[in-house]
């Protein structure tokens, strides 16, 4: 017996073939490319516990502050397999559970997005201060704060590395901290 999806506005069920149907709803084959893009991806999620940012970069500014999340996609590669694309969405708070805001008080990162594999980069890194900047500029004060990073699709073979790199009195004189990614476990 064929088995079939039937999807109505943000609903899907499985129906079994031959089934009776309301008028107005579509019956999508199972495992068709339609029904695949409708299933539920999968995902991981993550936190960032603690990061610190502040204008400038350390490449050109002293005593400042970059975090910075780098996301790689390896699937397809080296005998890796692949389902062809992961989704990385970030999400910044503040020390206080507020979504951080910009200097022009717009929500940073609410989620930032970014699509890995396929016809997109294999390996982006993402500037916190960058985001803020996008979003009406980086706030006055030394920015204090947490991210919660969702891999959606292929999330088995997207590897996430955070840092945080401080400038003292020059780009040259620099600390880098690798910054720990606690996975949490979301059923």
């Amino acid at each position: 017996m064929a088995r079939w999806f039937v999807h109505a506005a943000r609903f899907a069920c499985i129906v079994a073939a031959g089934a009776v149907v309301a008028a107005g709803v579509t019956v999508i084959r199972a495992g068709s490319a339609q029904a695949q893009r409708l299933a539920v991806a999968p995902s991981r999620t993550y936190v960032l516990p603690h990061f610190v940012e502040k204008a400038g970069r350390t490449a050109n500014t002293q005593y400042t502050f970059d975090s910075i999340l780098v996301a790689t996609y390896v699937g397809g590669q080296n005998g890796v397999p692949s389902a062809a694309t992961a989704k990385v969405e970030v999400t910044l708070y503040d020390a206080n559970g507020s979504l951080i805001k910009s200097s022009s008080n717009q929500d940073v990162c609410n989620p930032c997005s970014v699509d890995l594999g396929g016809t997109h980069p294999r390996k982006t890194t993402i500037h916190f201060e960058d985001q803020m900047v996008a979003k009406g500029g980086m706030p006055a004060t030394v920015v204090l704060g947490y991210a919660v990073i969702v891999v959606r699709g292929d999330t088995s073979t997207v590897a996430l590395t955070a840092f945080e790199v401080n400038s003292h009195t020059s780009p040259f004189d620099t600390s880098v901290a690798v910054l720990p990614l606690t996975e949490v476990p979301i059923k």
